[in-house]
């Protein structure tokens, strides 16, 4: 694997030495080891797991290198003198084993001088004082790395060394612990106990009545971290300044190093390159909910599917770039409508797009596996321009409007209505003076309204700022009704 950037060339190989500690010294020494930092994969709480890992101890089997980053303090403004990056599982479970926290489980026997001894269910400080030696003296092999590791290596680290095991792609990301980047995914996907973050509403969670944790908002499992990568695919593709467009891993890569990085990346020395991420990021995953939360409404609760999701971002991405930011979605009943049905065209469970593309494939066959596709350009193109030629109607015929580009009305227009409306506010009625007096929208800018004598009266400058975005006829009868209270 290459990092796009080939900044894992251009820097020296960390340096590195491998260690051997009893897990007695381990534990004296556990307070400076950051044994569960933000970027390590989530901990699958898995009883019967650690409890295996402790009888591998106990029978004196190789429970293989564990890996530590030496921190640079100073430098990346952390406590820790070392940072996990690879067999937290394995440090945590024998942390949480000497600490009480469970017990050895069934079937477990240790042999002590050659006599096996039924340890089964106990506590460690219920172990036979043999059986408690056995576990303190046992040796951990520890490879530490040098300070002038970075992130980005660490990371690809982490990846390598678990080749034979089933890191995926976003895990491997995550693990770039201060990258801003990696933060502002996995801040914005999920709750991090650590910093007790709030994440965006669209992936809140909860439990159902078989006590598995779900997605409010989703029907694929919260696992492997599904959802920082929606974000991380999300971000890619919002901050191109071309069309719908790709979002591949490499590309993820490089936006993380590039970006991201906690020393040279583009966000600290220009952080307002950082908020306007976020603002961008944020206003197009509130447009996912809102979507979502009516598809719930009409379809008992039932949430997004991935495709689902991956199509909604991509025409996002479309309207963004065609309409940048002047449009807005008045009608989403109407939007889902046209949007869910023409979807379902081709992947639901009886498609009706069955023209052959690519000599051999329906559009229903390609487009399934195009909204599973990140780096193929034309695939992503021809998902969005196959959905917009089967919607069959314009974009405003299913809830979509465009805002007028100008906003507030000029003096002289002001002044011409301030006239005609007999110098008096629109709402209360009451005298105005020219100095007060304010443009308001009838039809809400936000909505469409355009900004124009036909849908512009002349307020009291203290009865707009009180009104906001609401409608201007109905604020005005609830006005109305204080007058008679």
């Amino acid at each position: 694997m290459v990092l796009a950037t080939n900044q894992w060339e251009k820097s020296r190989i960390p340096s590195w030495k491998t260690e051997l500690k009893s897990i007695a010294k381990f534990l004296t020494e556990v307070g400076i080891i950051d044994c569960n930092p933000i970027g390590q994969r989530l901990d699958v709480g898995s009883l019967s797991k650690k409890q295996g890992i402790i009888r591998s101890i106990l029978f004196g089997n190789d429970i293989c290198e564990l890996a530590l980053r030496h921190m640079d303090k100073e430098k990346y403004g952390v406590t820790h003198e070392f940072r996990s990056i690879d067999g937290g599982h394995r440090k945590r479970a024998i942390q949480e084993f000497y600490n009480g926290k469970f017990r050895t489980g069934s079937n477990t026997v240790v042999y002590i001088d050659g006599t096996p001894v039924d340890i089964s269910d106990l506590s460690y400080s219920e172990l036979p004082s043999e059986a408690q030696k056995l576990f303190l003296d046992y040796n951990l092999r520890f490879v530490i790395y040098g300070k002038e590791m970075t992130d980005a290596q660490a990371g690809l680290t982490f990846r390598l060394r678990n080749e034979s095991t089933a890191i995926n792609h976003q895990e491997m990301l995550n693990s770039y612990e201060d990258n801003l980047v990696a933060k502002l995914v996995r801040e914005t996907a999920r709750s991090i106990p650590q910093i007790n973050n709030a994440p965006h509403q669209l992936f809140t969670l909860q439990k159902n009545a078989k006590d598995e944790i779900r997605g409010v908002y989703w029907q694929p499992k919260p696992t492997r971290l599904i959802h920082d990568e929606f974000v991380a695919r999300f971000v890619c593709a919002l901050l191109k300044k071309q069309g719908v467009t790709t979002a591949g891993d490499g590309e993820l890569e490089d936006m993380y190093v590039r970006l991201g990085d906690p020393i040279e990346g583009e966000w600290v020395k220009d952080p307002s390159k950082q908020v306007a991420a976020e603002k961008a990021l944020k206003k197009a995953l509130d447009f996912i909910l809102q979507y979502t939360e009516t598809r719930k409404r009409n379809c008992s609760g039932a949430g997004l599917t991935l495709r689902e999701a991956v199509m909604l971002t991509r025409l996002y991405v479309h309207f963004e770039k065609q309409y940048g930011s002047t449009w807005v979605i008045k009608d989403f009943q109407e939007f889902y409508e046209h949007f869910k049905v023409t979807l379902d065209s081709f992947i639901g469970s009886e498609p009706t797009q069955l023209d052959l593309v690519y000599t051999d494939r329906t559009k229903a066959e390609a487009m399934k596996g195009h909204l599973g596709v990140y780096d193929v350009q034309f695939k992503i193109d021809n998902s969005v321009a196959w959905l917009i030629e089967a919607l069959g109607v314009p974009f405003e015929l299913m809830g979509l409007v465009t805002k007028d580009k100008v906003r507030g009305i000029d003096k002289n227009l002001r002044e011409t209505l301030w006239l005609k409306q007999g110098k008096k506010c629109y709402v209360t009625g009451l005298p105005l003076d020219f100095a007060d007096a304010v443009g308001a929208h009838i039809i809400p800018h936000e909505l469409g309204g355009k900004t124009d004598a036909s849908n512009v009266v002349i307020v009291h400058k203290t009865i707009n700022a009180q009104m906001g975005s609401q409608n201007l006829e109905l604020y005005k009868k609830a006005y109305q009704a204080t007058l008679s209270q």
